[in-house]
């Protein structure tokens, strides 16, 4: 009988512990001595010996495999620039994601319209320069054509091919082929 009370007590003990928020996690409970002095038989003494809860520290996401990469998981960061006039009055500006390779103008570009208007890299970079002068850099450096001019105005997209070194290109350019004159031109920096 006696040891049925022990093993009840010790049931109880370890419930109480288990759903206390305080004791969790208990490690563990090596012994409950039992005084034997007491006339009815139950237990006089308890004393269990609890090890040291260890500290934890806080759990760290595995970082997802499948995942793609941000521009926050990179280093690169965005180019932005806006727009200069060159030949033709430009508003608006660019933001390009080297990672992604987008570039997209703002919402209040604008531009003038012209004959074979290109979107394209241009390793040339003295904006201060004159239209003429400014074009000539543009035809005697790194170029890189993105694509024809979606629309003259408002929010567009261009993809920079992917392995494109962008170190060699120092601004984007509103280019018309036709006359190999620069429309519109933006610095192309972080």
């Amino acid at each position: 009988m006696r040891s049925t009370k022990v093993w009840m007590f010790t049931l109880v003990f370890v419930l109480a512990a288990c759903s206390s928020p305080a004791a969790q996690p208990v490690a563990s409970v090596t012994s409950l001595p039992i005084a034997t002095n007491s006339p009815t038989n139950t237990p006089a003494a308890i004393t269990p010996e609890v090890a040291a809860a260890p500290t934890l520290a806080p759990a760290t996401p595995l970082p997802d495999p499948t995942a793609q990469p941000t521009a926050e998981s990179t280093s690169s960061p965005l180019l932005t620039g806006a727009f200069v006039k060159e030949e033709v009055l430009a508003f608006g500006s660019f933001t390009l994601d080297p990672t992604t390779g987008a570039l997209r103008f703002s919402d209040d570009f604008k531009v003038s319209t012209g004959p074979d208007l290109v979107v394209a890299l241009s390793g040339a970079s003295d904006l201060t320069a004159d239209y003429v002068t400014f074009s000539n850099s543009v035809a005697n450096s790194p170029y890189l054509k993105l694509g024809p001019l979606a629309s003259p105005s408002g929010a567009q997209e261009y993809v920079v091919p992917s392995g494109a070194d962008l170190s060699l290109y120092n601004t984007v350019v509103v280019w018309c082929q036709s006359f190999d004159v620069a429309f519109a031109a933006a610095p192309l920096h972080p």
